[in-house]
């Protein structure tokens, strides 16, 4: 079984040629049981996000930054062209899915808040 995490389209077909490349004996053969693309951004999303990253300033006192991690969570499943989605409000943390995957506690409480405070907004 093998696993991956890809930033974008170009990036997942080069890495299947790749594995398609190494695993050509013939004895050897392999399928994708499943995979969702990475997330697409709708431009309808950006206002939204935008005030997300107000909302964290506010609270947590901290600039963020919207940016693609690679990885694929339950809004890729949905996502498409003229439908809203913002995802990743969750904990601050670092090393996903890793030995070394950690989430800072106390930012559990205010992503809450700005959650409570983002659904108020709209």
């Amino acid at each position: 079984k093998l696993d991956t995490r890809i930033p974008d389209r170009l990036s997942r077909d080069k890495l299947n040629q790749r594995i398609e490349s190494i695993l050509n004996d013939p004895r050897v053969s392999f399928k994708i049981i499943d995979e969702t693309a990475p997330l697409s951004l709708d431009p309808a999303s950006k206002p939204y996000l935008k005030r997300v990253l107000s909302l964290i300033e506010s609270v947590e006192g901290t600039k963020n930054k919207t940016y693609f991690s690679g990885g694929v969570g339950d809004a890729n499943h949905f996502a498409r062209k003229g439908l809203i989605v913002v995802d990743g409000m969750g904990a601050v943390g670092d090393f996903m899915h890793t030995t070394d995957e950690f989430i800072d506690l106390r930012s559990i409480s205010t992503r809450a808040k700005v959650l409570t405070q983002f659904l108020l907004s709209l």
